[in-house]
């Protein structure tokens, strides 16, 4: 079956920024009858194609929806994106979302599984490959629950996906996914007039311009193509120049004066403060090959890295794009 027969396609965190913009490039191609949206909060997106159901993913109607909506096909991106001070409630909501939605897929009857992972997966060390590729192991770093969370699922959706061999699963491992007006705990963490950082050195990033994430997403679909993708931007940008970007101080403090001054903040509970652990992702590399997502789905970003980095800084109303 080709896309002329996707019709019934389920958005799980569809009021999300990359949500979002998934159901509007759904809706603009024909093949797509009908998108059934699942989010605690209305999207802000429009379309006469789009129905939102107002669930938790962990709601036990989540099943009954997809089964009378006759899904064909999902794509799973609810997850708690911004750290709280609560990770049981964190990790509840990511895994046993995730095995709700799971249990959506087989009752009704959908043919795809569409999972949005993170390169943050892998973990940040100092002895990662100077390119991650879909084979390597997901070390998400313990001690920060978004990278520990996700690969924590990509397990469950693993395990699924051997139990289900019917069933095309597929995940995305994209990097930082930023953008112009793409609102998130990570763009706001990147915004931010100063940051931490540890002298001792820093990794260079990449990113994904959120218009290419999109097309990723649609081709995953349109391919039918099962397994794990990398997804990046070409290249990769240093963390100083980043900062010189967007136009941000960085403070540089040997390790554990760093990483004491961000527990503290964290503690504090101050806006957009972050838990220490994060700064292991500043500081060590976590660079993705990407040679798999061009061989099998012909995903040709359109945004390099620092092109991606550039539009968002300026979409921001900050920054000074590179030259």
């Amino acid at each position: 079956r080709g896309a002329a027969s996707m019709t019934r396609v389920a958005v799980t965190g569809v009021a999300g920024s990359l949500g979002a913009r998934l159901v509007e490039r759904l809706a603009r191609e024909p093949s797509i009858d009908r998108i059934i949206g699942i989010d605690r909060r209305a999207p802000a997106v429009r379309s006469p194609k789009l129905g939102f159901h107002d669930l938790d993913v962990r709601d036990e109607r989540l099943c009954r929806v997809l089964r009378d909506e006759r899904v064909s096909q999902v794509y799973h991106l609810a997850w708690v994106v911004e750290p709280t001070h609560r990770p049981d409630e964190e990790h509840d909501v990511n895994v046993k979302g995730t095995e709700n939605v799971l249990s959506g897929v087989l009752a009704c009857g959908a043919n795809q599984f569409i999972y949005v992972s993170d390169a943050m997966a892998y973990g940040a060390y100092a002895d990662n490959p100077p390119a991650l590729t879909e084979t390597d192991p997901l070390r998400g770093n313990p001690d920060f629950q978004y990278a520990c969370d996700k690969a924590f699922v990509e397990g469950i959706v693993a395990s699924f996906a051997r139990a289900h061999p019917s069933v095309i699963v597929s995940v995305l491992r994209p990097a930082i996914i930023v953008g112009p007006e793409f609102d998130n705990y990570l763009t706001r963490l990147l915004g931010m007039p100063v940051t931490l950082a540890d002298r001792a050195g820093a990794a260079s990033l990449q990113f994904l311009h959120a218009d290419d994430a999109v097309e990723a997403l649609w081709l995953v679909l349109q391919k039918r193509a099962g397994g794990a993708f990398n997804l990046a931007g070409p290249g990769s940008v240093p963390f100083d120049e980043i900062a010189r970007i967007l136009d941000v101080r960085v403070a540089k403090l040997p390790g554990i004066v760093a990483h004491a001054v961000a527990r503290a903040l964290w503690m504090a509970r101050l806006p957009n403060s972050a838990p220490p652990s994060i700064l292991a992702f500043a500081r060590h590399s976590w660079l993705l090959s990407c040679g798999k997502a061009e061989r099998i789905l012909g995903f040709k970003p359109a945004h390099s890295s620092a092109e991606a980095l550039d539009a968002f800084a300026l979409g921001a109303g900050r920054g000074r794009p590179r030259r």
